[in-house]
This record gives C-alpha cells, sequence and structure tokens, in this order.
C-alpha cells in the first residue's frame, strides 16, 4: 500500500474505510450474511480520485474477507472489474445472477 493508506473494517458502518493519512478517503460498503459478504457500492472521494486508493481499499477489503472465510458476492460493478483482472489467493467469488464472470483459463 501507499505511505499513509489505511484500510480498516468497521463493522458499524458495514464498511471497509480507506483512509489517506488520517483523512477518509473513501470506503466500500458490504452486507455480512451467513458465510457470504456482499460488495455492493464503493466510493473515493474526489478529491483523493488519481491514486490507486480504489484499488488498494478493494484489494484489502477482499483479502481481509476471504480472511475470515466469507464468500465474496461481487454485486458493485468497480469490484467485480477488479476481481475479473486480479486474484486473492483463496478467496471463493459467487458471481451475483446477471453478471459476467471472467473466462475460465
Amino acid at each position: 500500500m501507499t505511505d499513509g493508506v489505511r484500510v480498516e473494517r468497521n463493522n458499524e458502518r458495514e464498511s471497509y474505510v480507506i483512509t489517506l493519512n488520517g483523512e477518509e478517503a473513501g470506503f466500500a460498503h458490504f452486507i455480512q450474511g451467513d458465510g457470504d459478504i456482499t460488495f455492493d457500492h464503493t466510493f473515493i472521494d474526489a478529491a483523493f480520485g488519481g491514486k490507486g486508493l480504489a484499488g488498494q481499499l478493494v484489494e484489502a477489503a477482499l483479502t481481509d474477507a476471504t480472511a475470515r472465510g466469507s464468500r465474496i458476492v461481487p454485486v458493485c460493478s468497480y469490484v467485480q472489474n477488479w476481481v475479473r483482472a486480479n486474484e486473492v489467493p483463496g478467496a471463493v467469488i459467487e458471481w451475483p445472477e446477471g453478471a459476467e464472470e471472467p473466462a475460465k483459463a
């Protein structure tokens, strides 16, 4: 991660929150289910745009959710695109109905 970047899970807000040098830059909202976690919205404040924070946020959130044993349900289009282009070791992805799954190699 970039220096000064921190990602923390905030259960009260049902979000992973990313900060840069102590300032909140954005969040990835989730819905925690029984054995799965649905990511339905990702937001980075325009003042923090262009720093690659969204990718760092999603990577950290998915890595943490996977470590907690949750299956990932990517509803948010940004999370879907990130999952198609990147890998989280050990992650189990459950594609929502209507989402285009990545081609199998």
